[in-house]
């Protein structure tokens, strides 16, 4: 089996990529590089996938009752300006806590040919590639 490269670093054991997974995926670890995709581009999302209790990719299991329910009120607000505010108390919190050491952001470069026809690209789920064709 193909061995993730870090695992080496962060357990006294190295395991295949399908345990290193499951370890991340049941929270079964100290420390760890885990991957996330922003799936909407906003505030909200990052806090209530990362930073609520029990959030879907809150991998390192934080959780602070104050940040659970700000992310409540921020989701509950009126409008824009209203769930900022919360969001924003929210933030510093999280902040303060320090759950998680954020080591890079992942730049995609695209490229495509110039023979290649209805080419869109979507920053969010990448290239449609069953809408593209090339010049006869």
């Amino acid at each position: 089996s193909t061995l993730f490269p870090y695992t080496t670093l962060f357990r006294s054991d190295t395991v295949s990529d399908n345990a290193y997974e499951n370890a991340t995926e049941n929270k079964d670890f100290s420390a760890a590089p885990v991957v996330w995709y922003q799936v909407q581009p906003t505030a909200l999302d990052i806090l209530t996938s990362n930073f609520i209790t029990g959030g879907s990719s809150n991998y390192w299991n934080y959780s602070n009752s104050k940040v659970d329910a700000l992310a409540r009120q921020a989701q509950q607000a009126p409008g824009r300006a209203a769930s900022n505010a919360f969001l924003a108390r929210a933030e510093s919190l999280v902040k303060d806590d320090a759950p998680g050491v954020f080591l890079e952001s992942v730049n995609f470069v695209d490229g495509r040919s110039p023979d290649l026809e209805n080419f869109h690209y979507n920053v969010f789920y990448g290239t449609y590639y069953d809408r593209l064709w090339t010049k006869a």
